[in-house]
């Protein structure tokens, strides 16, 4: 074998020229061995004379296939397809096998030696390059599937805040908190840079900024205005359209209303819009270039939807708010009214007694009218006194100055205080009170009154004589005090029970009417509540109740 490869490489060097130029002649013949189609390299005789020299090479090295293997693999000698490759070699065996007188066998079993190694290292090369082609098929596939499963988190994690943000719009009436509330909540779930919420004024052709949050909240001044058709937001509110702009820093339509916004990369802006108008934009900020996709266009446009409809609840809102105030204005001006004729009459009866009084003593100053004059002027001069004192305590309730009371000591003296003579009219009081009943804080002045104004309507309803029973309770599952103040006198009509408790009603020929209203706001003052029960023929019942020592404390 050895003097084989000895002749094998001598006839390759000596007759190199010869063998090189009746080899190609013969593969020229042969359309089988034309280059690859896709081959862009080096003339076919340039290859050929290359392919040629690797195998005289490989043929000197002997069984080192080293350099055969790398030539290939290195794309140097696959200008061919493999088949043509070893029809080459084949073609190349026989037009040296013609020269050579001897060793013939060996020299066949040398040249299909490598004709083996080239065919393998072909298939070699060619399922690696399969491999690596549908290993790099893999990997785009699984670049595209983590790509479509963030766009589905993204977008699933869009809806998730528009829900948040649908239940934020129903939790509250106030627009100004909602605003709030969603530009800080689209800002912390995305993390994007910033965001703004901006209304159209269409007298003024100008977008106003209604909420903020992010990194340039304390740069925006408060009602920062921008006019129609500049900037970005501009543009939208112009046209009614969305606008993406990844790349802000050359963009022409940018506004940068402070230093400190050229650190946006990215600025998406969305309208918001009914079927017929725009009402204003949601404007978001993102520090990276291209920081933003058709996902997040989609799902603020599903956010602006919801946001134009409570852009329309609020402006339903501010109308009926500015409805609802009128009313309250107008039924203002009609209490004022009726408080002003109330207070009119009650003070025109004392006047025209106090000034018939005086003039009368004008005309005839004897001692016996002076005494009987004087009398009842001071007594018309309490009764207006009593009469502006109930209208202050109305119109200007005094602070409560709370401190811990004694209940049951409490309404015993006034009931001191206010029910000399009962017995002699036949009126009796009964008061029941728990021994362990906790003290409570109240401001005894201002509760005094409630009682004195309950107690003398009671007194007042029961001419002939009847019965008054004073209950204290504290229940324990309760937590307040029960106060129940019952009469036997003839009861409330009840055609004027709903009446009792508004100002200037009253069934006296004297009064303000504001006793009792002013004892229900007093008590509410206190964190309690004051109501009646009454039927016909069986009296009436006043029921106040009061938060008792610990749930004040724990408010």
């Amino acid at each position: 074998m050895k003097n084989t490869e000895q002749n094998l490489h001598h006839i390759l060097t000596t007759q190199r020229a010869s063998l090189l130029s009746e080899w190609q002649k013969r593969v020229r013949r042969t359309s089988a061995l034309q280059l690859r189609e896709d081959f862009d390299g080096h003339t076919p005789d340039n290859v050929l004379e290359e392919f040629f020299d690797l195998i005289v090479k490989q043929i000197t090295t002997k069984q080192d296939y080293h350099l055969l293997r790398q030539r290939i693999f290195s794309g140097e000698i696959n200008a061919f397809t493999p088949d043509a490759a070893c029809r080459l070699l084949i073609a190349l065996k026989k037009t040296v096998l013609r020269r050579l007188k001897s060793f013939t066998h060996n020299a066949e079993a040398i040249f299909d030696e490598i004709l083996l190694r080239i065919s393998a290292y072909y298939h070699e090369m060619r399922y690696r390059n399969l491999a690596q082609r549908q290993s790099q098929n893999l990997r785009q596939r699984n670049i595209e599937i983590a790509r479509l499963l963030a766009v589905e988190k993204q977008r699933a994690a869009h809806l998730t805040t528009n829900n948040r943000i649908a239940q934020m719009a129903l939790s509250t009436l106030d627009p100004s908190e909602i605003f709030r509330r969603i530009v800080h909540e689209v800002q912390q779930s995305f993390n994007y840079q910033h965001v703004s919420l901006y209304f159209l004024e269409t007298h003024a052709n100008q977008m106003v900024m209604k909420a903020r949050a992010g990194v340039y909240e304390k740069h925006f001044p408060e009602g920062y205005r921008q006019n129609v058709g500049e900037g970005i937001v501009g543009h939208v509110v112009a046209s009614g359209n969305p606008i993406m702009a990844n790349d802000v820093a050359n963009d022409p339509r940018r506004i940068i209303a402070f230093p400190q916004e050229k650190n946006t990369r990215s600025e998406l802006c969305v309208p918001i819009k009914t079927a017929d108008r725009v009402l204003g934009a949601l404007d978001v900020l993102s520090r990276k270039k291209n920081g933003f996709n058709w996902t997040d266009v989609q799902s603020l446009m599903v956010l602006t939807d919801q946001l134009a409809w409570v852009i329309h609840n609020a402006h339903l809102f501010q109308e009926t708010r500015e409805l609802q105030d009128e009313l309250v204005q107008s039924e203002r001006l009609a209490v004022i009214g009726e408080m002003s004729a109330r207070i009119a009459h009650e003070i025109r009866n004392p006047l025209a007694t106090i000034g018939g009084f005086a003039r009368s003593l004008q005309r005839a100053p004897t001692p016996d009218r002076i005494d009987t004059a004087s009398r009842i002027i001071s007594c018309e001069v309490t009764r207006l006194e009593e009469l502006l004192t109930d209208i202050l305590n109305y119109t200007r309730p005094r602070k409560l100055e709370l401190e811990p009371i004694n209940l049951p000591d409490l309404i015993t003296d006034v009931y001191h205080q206010v029910g000399e003579g009962l017995e002699s009219r036949g009126i009796t009081y009964r008061q029941n009170a728990p021994s362990d009943l906790p003290e409570i804080p109240l401001d005894p002045a201002q509760f005094k009154q409630v009682l004195i104004n309950i107690f003398k309507n009671a007194f007042q309803a029961m001419p002939n004589g009847g019965k008054l029973h004073v209950h204290i309770r504290k229940k324990e599952d309760q937590p307040h005090i029960e106060i129940e103040i019952r009469d036997t006198g003839p009861g409330i009509p009840t055609e004027i029970q709903d009446e009792i408790f508004k100002p200037y009603f009253t069934t006296k020929t004297k009064g303000t009417g504001l006793g009792l209203v002013i004892s229900k706001q007093i008590v509410e003052r206190h964190g309690g509540t004051l109501s009646f029960t009454s039927h016909s023929g069986s009296g009436t019942t006043l029921s106040i109740h009061l938060p008792d020592l610990s749930s004040r404390k724990s408010l």
